[in-house]
Parts: structure tokens; sequence; C-alpha cells
């Protein structure tokens, strides 16, 4: 995201300097009738979030390809979950307490595992049934 901002002349800002924004527009992987989402497939989870939450508007966009009847019925990759390296084990055993089933997602053109833009792992929590559960 940085390149293509600057590439494209504009001005990068943050929460430091911006600490309260007008508007934040976000995408999303799957809609269901709800409402609900998941989000998260790209793996910039804990900064999207910290955007979301310091706007006074949050819109999410999404095309007839992301819509559902119910979370997990398109997107199947599972419930995506930013999480620090040193207890990524410890928060998969909690996940699968829940009667999920997380997978530390692997990179394709690297070995190991995805690393975030904040140097955390990425856990893909997948789910049997799909449920109206809130977590």
């Amino acid at each position: 995201a940085t390149q293509l901002i600057t590439s494209n002349n504009l001005i990068l800002g943050d929460l430091n300097r911006h600490p309260e924004l007008d508007v934040a527009i976000d995408g999303a992987d799957e809609v269901d009738f709800e409402l609900n989402c998941i989000k998260g497939g790209g793996g910039c989870h804990t900064q999207e979030k910290l955007v979301a939450a310091n706007a006074k508007s949050f819109i999410v966009i999404a095309d007839s390809r992301k819509d559902s009847r119910a979370l997990g019925e398109k997107w199947t990759k599972g419930i995506p979950i930013e999480v620090i390296p040193f207890a990524y084990v410890s928060v998969m055993r909690k996940i699968e307490a829940l009667g999920l089933q997380p997978t530390l997602r692997m990179a394709t053109q690297k070995a190991g595992p995805v690393v975030t833009d904040n140097g955390n792992f990425v856990v893909d929590a997948t789910f049997c049934k799909v449920c109206n559960t809130k977590f």
C-alpha cells in the first residue's frame, strides 16, 4: 500500500500525525445478509483495526462476489487472526478451545509463516459449521 500511495504522489499519513479521521474505508472478504463481515484476509489486521477505531465513520465496501447467506460459505480459509509470534502456540490452543480449527498461515514466496506489517503471524481459524455465535 505504501508504494501505491507514494507512486501516485499522494501523502502517506499515520495515526500519530492524524489521530482523528473523518472516515475510513476498507474492503471485506465476505459479508452475510446481516452485514457481518470476515475481514483481514490480506493480513494487515492490527493497523486496519486501529485506523477504523480512530475514524468517525467506517465504511466497508464489498461487491456481489463477497455476498453470502452465512459467513464461511464463500470465504473458506477461516477467520484471520493476527497474533504475536512468541504466543502463537498458546493462542492457537485457546482458539481450539472455542471449537475452531487454527492453522498458522504459511508464506508462499518464502519459507516460514506469513509476517504482517507489524512483524506478527496470521492464524486462520476455520469452523466446521457456520453458526451465529458472537465471540
